[in-house]
């Protein structure tokens, strides 16, 4: 389940969501209640840039301001600022040692800097401080999926269920190792929970992501008409990196029932996504060819291959090249075909190569 595994963690690098886990409320200590206020508002309206300008106004009159630093940070993970988020939320531990929200984000900060065991022990701070913050355990799932250890990471998972038993985000995780391990029903199931508990709190996240796998599941289970109905709903909600996989499995089931022009506008509309996902253009090719047009599909055989190469990759383009009189370039690509580990390009090399 390489492609699935793929998925998920394309999934992953998008999946961090930030929101103020302590009500300001609780903070009106701060001299600059009014800037983290006016900064909360600007965030919940998507202007980070404004709401990172009020947080700074905030530390301007009090540089001990905890949750203006905390809140700045938030606002710098959103614009990708990841070590000025680090920066603020090293201030904010240093503040306040056994504030739990701090570690847990500067765990998120860790992790999207590529520092995977720094921010396992941040997540385990803040676990120990305050195992009500149940996103640390979905966290460490993820981390564990991603090391490929599923028996860990379905534990996390389940401790983050123990705590709120509609915790869609960790049946998510949990449906993803079952479609690695192929049990699809247990698979599918628990992608549609997951779904389900997103719709009725319409976090729409993982939502892409969990209708990709439901699809995936579904295909398995030889239900094709719930696959490509999964499958569109992924693109309805995926972002980019999520849709591209979605357009290209649709595609692979509409070429499997001989609809040709909508798996040709699928495979177009995944490269669209990600012009460097190279299994579309294989899937482009394979049409081009069976439509005789070589020059086209050789052409994007030729991507492709220059994307992934793949012996299927060279034995088509072979093919093709021999179907329109190129035969040097054709033998040249079954040759290399055959030394990839395709069995079908001997006997074809016995006709035309020797």
């Amino acid at each position: 389940m390489k492609t699935t595994l793929k998925s998920f963690l394309y999934f992953l690098t998008g999946s961090i969501s930030f929101a103020l886990l302590i009500p300001i409320s609780a903070c009106n200590d701060s001299k600059g209640m009014y800037f983290i206020v006016q900064a909360d508002a600007e965030q919940k309206k998507g202007n980070y840039e404004k709401a990172k300008e009020y947080c700074t106004e905030a530390i301007k009159l009090d540089s001990n301001d905890m949750l203006a630093f905390e809140t700045r940070a938030i606002q710098e993970m959103v614009l990708l600022d990841n070590q000025s988020a680090l920066k603020d939320l090293d201030r904010v531990v240093k503040l306040r040692p056994k504030h739990a929200v701090a570690y847990y984000y500067r765990g998120d900060v860790r992790r999207l800097l590529k520092d995977t065991l720094g921010a396992i022990e941040d997540y385990k701070k803040a676990m120990e401080m305050d195992s009500s913050i149940v996103h640390v355990y979905e966290r460490l799932g993820d981390i564990e999926i991603a090391k490929k250890d599923s028996g860990s990471a379905r534990e996390f998972y389940n401790k983050a269920i123990k705590h709120d038993t509609n915790n869609g985000r960790a049946y998510f995780g949990i449906a993803w190792i079952e479609l690695g391990k192929r049990t699809y029903k247990a698979a599918a199931s628990d992608f549609e929970r997951s779904i389900k508990i997103a719709l009725s709190g319409k976090n729409t996240l993982y939502l892409g992501s969990a209708f990709q796998g439901l699809g995936v599941a579904d295909e398995f289970l030889k239900d094709t008409l719930a696959a490509l109905t999964s499958f569109s709903q992924s693109i309805q909600y995926g972002a980019s990196h999520i849709k591209c996989w979605s357009y290209h499995y649709r595609a692979n089931l509409e070429l499997s029932m001989k609809d040709t022009d909508k798996a040709l506008k699928d495979y177009t509309m995944a490269i669209k996504n990600d012009p460097k996902f190279a299994w579309p253009y294989y899937g482009v090719g394979y049409i081009e060819s069976l439509r005789h047009e070589y020059k086209e599909s050789i052409n994007d055989f030729t991507t492709g291959i220059s994307l992934m190469p793949d012996k299927r990759g060279y034995y088509r383009r072979g093919l093709d090249y021999i179907e329109s009189g190129e035969k040097k370039s054709g033998c040249e690509d079954l040759y290399k075909a055959k030394e990839m580990g395709d069995r079908r390009a001997d006997s074809v090399i016995k006709i035309h190569c020797k």
